[in-house]
């Protein structure tokens, strides 16, 4: 990273002091077509998200190397790993989960509301990083996680109404070859190795949230990665612990497992917009007694 950048006159913001990331070309990496055209979705990705307060926000851009804001608090992953997930209360799993759905909201809507016009390809809990300073359990301030990583995302088109006989543009969305196909957290159609949308990010917000919710991931008891996907191809899911859900009578946990069920339908077509997903997951908790972390 690049520490202590005075922001009056690198970044505008007069006073502060801030770090910020120089992402760039790994060494032993050669320099191809393929790795700069990455690169370059996934600058102009976050370029046009920069509205998005659920995405990490970007500074400039040159062909293989890019500046980004400083992901101070570490990872969702990290968190897991710690064992910090599993201390959280209902409010703030809630809080971040929204804020995860929220983002990939944003990017599925990144040029029209409802239409998707990318996706993201790696919806893993190493994607979504913590901006604040103090995300251990101890801390009272508000934790901000964000989305980031569009390198391996895909752009998506839609069919020529003149060569489709939908009139609906969602039934017209042109489907992409998954570019990714290793880990336990991708959907049925990428480890089937089918065409896939804006959906299969869904089926992995899913995972994110079952993460958060239980504080480990699904399939955690799988050695291999082969043996998850196997299920994951036959419609199977690791179920979701009773303390969560016969056994709990918290309305944010009950939104959190109904969201999970949301992303988790095997039909990619039967699964919920991420935005429909972010707004029941808001109105839980706004319709609670939840208090947002200060």
């Amino acid at each position: 990273y690049v520490p202590s950048l005075s922001s009056s006159s690198e970044l505008g913001r007069a006073g502060r002091v801030e770090q910020i990331v120089l992402k760039t070309l790994g060494y032993d990496h050669d320099m191809t077509e393929r790795r700069e055209e990455r690169h370059r979705v996934d600058a102009l990705i976050a370029e046009r998200l920069t509205a998005s307060p659920y995405v990490l926000n970007i500074y400039g851009y040159c062909a293989n190397s890019a500046l980004f804001e400083f992901a101070s608090g570490g990872t969702l992953r990290s968190l897991e790993k710690d064992g910090i997930l599993g201390q959280w209360d209902s409010a703030q799993k809630i809080h971040v989960a929204y804020q995860a759905a929220a983002a990939i909201a944003d990017l599925h809507d990144i040029d029209h509301d409802g239409i998707p016009s990318a996706l993201h390809g790696d919806i893993d809990t190493s994607q979504i990083v913590s901006v604040s300073a103090n995300a251990d359990n101890n801390s009272n301030k508000k934790k901000a996680f964000k989305l980031n990583d569009f390198n391996g995302a895909r752009l998506l088109y839609i069919r020529d109404p003149k060569h489709s006989s939908s009139s609906n543009k969602h039934k017209r969305i042109c489907p992409v070859k998954p570019s990714l196909y290793g880990g336990s957290h991708r959907s049925p159609e990428d480890y089937n190795s089918e065409k896939i949308t804006e959906k299969s990010d869904v089926y992995s917000l899913g995972n994110l949230i079952y993460t958060i919710l239980v504080g480990k991931g699904p399939y955690a008891a799988k050695k291999h990665y082969s043996d998850a996907q196997k299920l994951i191809r036959k419609g199977h899911r690791d179920a979701i612990p009773s303390v969560y859900t016969t056994q709990s009578k918290d309305p944010l946990v009950a939104a959190l497992v109904k969201a999970i069920n949301m992303c988790w339908e095997q039909s990619a077509r039967k699964r919920s917009p991420a935005r429909e997903v972010a707004r029941t997951l808001r109105a839980a908790m706004y319709n609670s007694d939840y208090e947002e972390p200060a």
